[in-house]
């Protein structure tokens, strides 16, 4: 049943017990007072959870050979774009099996061709023709093995963003797959926070949050885009992401963050604070008017 709360303060009659019913005034002046109509709603526990902000794609980019740095092109914080060239190897060697190589091909693709006209002339025989194909095809393959091998000597940025990390110096040898740089990828930024296995159930994915930016106290919105199903080791806390869906440049990675998030949640009805009153004793209550035409 909906009722209605009173906001302001009425005159209130107050009789004293015992005393004569023939004293009160009963032509006071009806005053107006405020009210709301109050319904039934659904009444949410708002969290609050510490995070710090990552950027949604973060890749290593490393050579796929070996070899001694012969040239960095790009420095920390430098933006880039997919294909610039940023760093490259000594390309000796690489150059040299790639020159034997291609000379071996040119050769064996000489032969065949002459090898392919003498059989259709019936000169060589079936056997030697498929021989000197079976030559030009592999010596074909190492020459371009060698190619690529000669084209890894360049590290080539897979996507546009910025140098986040550099982690090699000119003149160091290097390994396969070992990172040189950290690719900031332009795209989104996340926040990465945990949460006790109390409110684990209770997270959504798409689920709204209030995210606060503790160095430049900006606040913005974000929605739950990952929930880790393992506990971590220690404290029993569940690993979190929410992406950040509105921010401007001068929120970054890697600063510290609140999250507001609104987890149980009940049927129930509230009123302003201003409607609660409270008597001598210290008990609160409200007026209350009831079948309000």
């Amino acid at each position: 049943m909906k009722k209605i709360f009173i906001l302001m303060s009425m005159v209130s009659l107050f009789v004293g017990c015992g005393k004569d019913k023939e004293k009160i005034n009963l032509d006071l002046p009806i005053r107006p007072v405020n009210y709301v109509v109050v319904q039934d709603e659904q009444i949410y526990k708002e969290k609050e959870f510490s995070g710090n902000i990552v950027p949604e794609v973060l890749s290593e980019l490393s050579f796929r050979v070996s070899g001694n740095i012969k040239e960095r092109l790009v420095d920390l914080g430098e933006k880039v774009e997919t294909g610039d060239v940023l760093a490259i190897l000594d390309p000796t060697d690489y150059q040299l099996n790639y020159n034997r190589a291609d000379a071996l091909y040119r050769n064996a693709k000489s032969t065949f061709e002459r090898n392919r006209v003498l059989y259709l002339e019936n000169s060589i025989s079936k056997a030697e023709y498929e021989r000197s194909q079976a030559d030009y095809r592999a010596k074909e393959a190492e020459a371009n093995y060698a190619k690529q091998q000669l084209s890894y000597t360049r590290l080539v940025a897979t996507a546009p963003g910025e140098i986040a990390k550099v982690e090699a110096e000119i003149n160091q040898t290097v390994s396969p797959g070992q990172p040189i740089f950290t690719l900031n990828e332009i795209g989104g930024l996340e926040v990465e926070f945990t949460v006790p296995d109390l409110n684990i159930n209770n997270m959504k994915l798409n689920q709204e949050v209030e995210i606060v930016v503790i160095a430049t106290g900006e606040k913005v919105k974000g929605v739950i885009s990952n929930i880790g199903p393992i506990s971590s080791a220690y404290g029993k806390t569940y690993p979190i992401k929410a992406k950040v869906l509105n921010y401007s440049e001068t929120i970054k990675p890697g600063m510290i963050v609140n999250l507001k998030l609104k987890l149980d949640s009940q049927e129930g009805r509230t009123v302003p604070a201003i409607s609660v009153l409270m008597d001598e004793s210290g008990h609160k209550y409200v007026y209350v008017v009831e079948n309000i035409k």
